[in-house]
């Protein structure tokens, strides 16, 4: 599954250097401006965030530098991810993400701390997925941009306590205005040692 791949350059032990091509949205990357939010249409379901963390990982060793974005709101958790592999400046291109490059996770919850009803982007290993996410204004501090996707039910549950899972939830209308993110360097050197071989013993 594409999404895998992703999650192994979250965790900086996938991160290997490849070679991207998308379409440019502007070449120009102006400074986010205005009031910092995050909303889209789940299904029906007008939906805004009022938590928002956001934080983008540099990796000089391999070029490369990952953004990701976790929002919540109206008991529904929203993951997201954009991934670059020819750019560590610690500033995103605005351009569109997709395929290989673009990531999302949705969730139901009920509490701070228990999500359910957890979603993925392709129902099996023949599909291709239609998650998108344009970055259409970028500086070090922050950033803007759209998004959409749609997303399949993995889990066996239908309902739990009154809320009905829908098989197929289709995101739409998404935007994130001026989100500001922390940002970490991974230091040069870090993912580049070379540890001696052992002789062996015969």
């Amino acid at each position: 599954m594409r999404s895998y791949y992703l999650k192994g350059i979250y965790l900086l032990i996938g991160m290997f250097l490849f070679s991207c091509s998308s379409d440019s949205v502007d070449d120009n990357n102006d400074e986010p401006s205005g009031d910092s939010y995050m909303k889209a249409n789940f299904g029906d379901m007008e939906w805004e965030a009022d938590d928002i963390v956001a934080q983008l990982t540099v990796v000089p060793d391999q070029g490369g530098q990952r953004f990701d974005v976790t929002a919540v709101g109206m008991k529904r958790k929203l993951v997201m991810a954009t991934a670059e592999m020819d750019n560590s400046s610690g500033k995103l291109t605005t351009k569109v993400y997709e395929n290989d490059f673009a990531l999302m996770f949705f969730y139901f919850g009920f509490s701070n701390d228990f999500w359910y009803g957890n979603y993925a982007d392709i129902p099996d290993f023949d599909s291709e997925p239609d998650i998108k996410i344009t970055v259409t204004e970028s500086s070090d501090t922050a950033i803007s941009g759209t998004f959409s996707g749609t997303f399949y039910r993995i889990t066996g549950e239908t309902e739990y306590e009154g809320t009905q899972f829908p098989e197929v939830l289709t995101i739409t209308n998404g935007v994130f205005n001026n989100i500001p993110f922390q940002k970490v360097t991974i230091p040069e050197g870090t993912l580049a040692i070379e540890k001696e071989k052992p002789d062996l013993i015969q």
